[in-house]
């Protein structure tokens, strides 16, 4: 006589993993960094998790799927101005960009910055910027808190914080030229206007800006109106949008 036993299993689900590269750009502006223990949410289509805010850091989690969106959030009064947040997955390989468009400060000091700062990634689309600061005596600045917002024939992109690469505090100097990359922005058809905002004091002069990656190759946009920039009524103005339309 044979006794057959028939064992019954239970289904295992096996969760898929990724590693997650996250970079936290910080500004290069005086009293940027922070030492309270903020987080980040970085958010999926199939889900989410949270980390403490470090500058670049790896973290091993189940897989959210398509990035969408991030969520920072302060955990102390302590300041914190960052540019941008990239996020890389070992799945796509790509990283994803969100970019610090409105210049907010994390902090739970509400004189001092805001609790929750929550970004969208804007789009698949890259696009250059190149920003030509004036010759001229004193068209430089350290601290003018530059952001650009692109308008197109199909929609509008956040560029974001624009911090100078060619020096470590950020300056536009003298006569530079600044190269900028953003990525994961709309589709923005032809780049047809540059909106220019400050928060800075120290006023600054700019010859032109050059925009790629649009509809009909380079787009130029020229200071035609020799006007600067600055926090500070008299000495320029805080907003300024400049047009393009050939």
């Amino acid at each position: 006589m044979f006794l057959f036993l028939f064992l019954s299993l239970a289904p295992v689900t096996l969760t898929a993993t990724q590693t997650y590269r996250i970079e936290v750009w910080k500004s290069k502006r005086p009293h940027s960094s922070s030492n309270s223990p903020h987080i980040i949410t970085i958010i999926g289509t199939q889900g989410k998790f949270t980390e403490p805010i470090r500058d670049f850091f790896m973290s091993v989690k189940e897989d959210v799927g398509e990035l969408k969106s991030v969520e920072l959030e302060a955990k102390g009064d302590d300041a914190f101005l960052f540019t941008d947040v990239r996020v890389r997955s070992s799945r796509d390989n790509i990283h994803v960009s969100f970019y610090n468009y409105q210049k907010q400060w994390l902090s739970t000091d509400t004189t001092e910055g805001v609790r929750k700062i929550f970004l969208n990634k804007q789009g698949d689309n890259t696009y250059t910027i190149n920003i030509f600061t004036g010759s001229q005596t004193y068209a430089g600045s350290e601290s003018i808190g530059l952001s650009l917002t692109l308008h197109g024939t199909k929609g509008i992109g956040e560029a974001g914080l624009m911090e100078a690469t060619s020096n470590v505090n950020g300056w536009f100097e003298n006569g530079s030229q600044e190269e900028f990359t953003r990525y994961n922005m709309p589709d923005l058809g032809k780049v047809v206007c540059v909106m220019f905002s400050v928060t800075g004091s120290d006023a600054w002069y700019f010859d032109r800006v050059v925009v790629g990656g649009g509809e009909g190759g380079d787009a130029v946009f020229e200071n035609k109106d020799r006007v600067w920039l600055s926090s500070v009524a008299d000495e320029g103005r805080l907003q300024l949008s400049v047009c393009n339309y050939d």
